[in-house]
């Protein structure tokens, strides 16, 4: 198994792993913090993965893509939708999902009428 040492950006990461952002073609957010979101939106404000369709839990995209909920929050805290925000204005509006009980980094392969997680082979240090 390759270990790919820490990396403070995706691409770094990826290109650690001996891949590129646009091979990657679905990406699974559980929650909606900016020590999730800030990683699929460059800093420029565009796509990170290009060719990836983005999945977010329904209820953190619900709660984090509210203007409303945003506006009720106090104003030291607003910032706290800025990622949100910006991943949506990058990706349109993401895919919402029920739930996303993934483990870590890996991938879902398709096994009879459902999908399996398959851990990544290899590993963040």
């Amino acid at each position: 198994m390759p270990v790919v040492r820490r990396c403070s950006a995706p691409p770094q990461c990826l290109a650690a792993a001996g891949l590129t952002a646009d091979q990657i073609d679905e990406v699974y957010i559980t929650h909606c913090h900016g020590d999730h979101l800030h990683g699929t939106v460059t800093p420029e404000g565009g796509r990170m993965f290009p060719s990836a369709i983005l999945r977010i839990a329904k209820p953190d995209l619900d709660y984090w893509g509210s203007a409303a909920e945003e506006a009720k929050a106090p104003e030291a805290q607003r910032g706290r939708w800025l990622p949100a925000k910006r991943t949506i204005a990058a990706d349109g509006t993401p895919i919402a999902a029920v739930h996303l009980p993934f483990p870590g980094i890996g991938c879902l392969r398709k096994n009879g009428d459902a999908f399996t997680f398959e851990a990544a082979p290899w590993q963040l240090f």
